[in-house]
């Protein structure tokens, strides 16, 4: 089992492919692909924390969508999901307003909106989606915001080792 982080799937959501410039022509052909991808990646054992947006529209629509996917998937509500019971019957693991980690002898908050503030004071890094942009970090932020990991689903220790990488250049 490996686990794996993502954020803003929009599954369903038009606006999206005009707003960031998605390179889709309409909201199936998106669907198909980051339903494709995120297969590629995740295999049935996996572990998947989905860090908020995950769609919207009919709960029937979402459900066949998540039925699609594969793996055990955690969500952290975003601001354009449902309430947690909801969530929970549209067939994910867990859902959560907010998730702590430990992992590797390390701690990370995950969030769908970065929360700034509070994390930054106690020194813990805060792995988040919301934000879309392709900026992957951001000081003690990362950025799992599926346009900016090439559309899919991003391996936790993969995630890690470029997340060192930018903190040596910042020393």
């Amino acid at each position: 089992m490996s686990i794996f982080l993502t954020s803003d799937t929009h599954f369903n959501q038009d606006s999206m492919i005009h707003y960031n410039q998605l390179p889709f022509g309409d909201v199936e052909e998106m669907n198909e692909a980051i339903i494709k991808n995120w297969n590629s990646v995740i295999k049935p054992k996996d572990l998947v924390y989905h860090l908020g947006d995950f769609g919207i529209g009919k709960e029937e629509d979402l459900k066949k969508i998540r039925a699609c996917l594969q793996g055990k998937i955690c969500l952290v509500l975003g601001n354009h999901d449902f309430t947690v019971n909801q969530c929970l019957d549209l067939g994910f693991e867990c859902c959560a307003h907010e998730l702590t980690l430990e992992y590797k002898d390390h701690v990370y908050i995950l969030t769908h909106n970065p929360d700034g503030l509070l994390h930054d004071a106690m020194g813990v890094c805060n792995i988040h989606g919301h934000t879309h942009g392709f900026r992957k970090f951001n000081g003690n932020y990362i950025n799992v915001a599926l346009c900016a990991w090439d559309y899919k689903p991003v391996k936790f220790d993969q995630l890690l080792v470029e997340y060192r990488k930018y903190k040596r250049q910042k020393i």
